[in-house]
């Protein structure tokens, strides 16, 4: 009996012994598994964060690229635009020299335009000097005549009428 009690102490302290090992053992597992699900929570709460992110992108994406056509459509339009006054542009300047070259030959021909008017005007000036002198020269020939046909008409009026007899002073005129 006395054996029988040092086996079934044996085997009560390799019971005990098991018994504390297993503890030890599913203790270290229970530690893993908690450890795991927090990483497991930690995990989840990322990837419910990049998921979210990815949602954000996706529609900051999807905003992009509209802005992005829409961009593209009005630099087509500002660039038609451009070409059209650079074409407007090259017009106005052509059109700038052609009324350059205009102006260049108005200035030449009114700057002509201008001697022939000063040549004319001293022309005109010179007519009109000869004019007035005669003009002076036809006063002069209308008095001329105007007293020659006074006289003519003086001496016909005597030469109707009966001479009264003259005196001495009269022949002496």
């Amino acid at each position: 009996m006395k054996r029988l009690s040092w086996i079934n102490l044996g085997g009560v302290l390799a019971l005990c012994a098991l018994c504390v090992g297993q503890w030890q053992q599913n203790r270290a597992l229970n530690l893993e598994l908690n450890q795991q699900t927090t990483e497991r929570l930690a995990v989840e709460a990322r990837a419910s964060e990049y998921t979210r992110r990815i949602a954000g992108l996706e529609a900051d994406l999807a905003q992009l690229k509209s802005q992005w056509a829409e961009r593209g459509g009005r630099m087509e339009s500002t660039q038609s635009r451009l070409a059209e006054s650079e074409q407007k542009c090259r017009r106005l300047a052509l059109e700038c020299d052609q009324l350059q070259a205009s102006v260049a030959e108005w200035s030449t021909a009114v700057k002509e335009r201008d001697a022939r008017l000063t040549a004319a005007n001293g022309s005109i000036q010179q007519l009109a000097a000869d004019l007035r002198v005669a003009i002076q020269r036809f006063n002069n020939l209308a008095t001329n005549h105007n007293a020659a046909v006074k006289e003519l008409n003086e001496f016909r009026t005597r030469a109707t009428s009966p001479a009264p007899p003259r005196t001495s002073l009269q022949l002496n005129q």
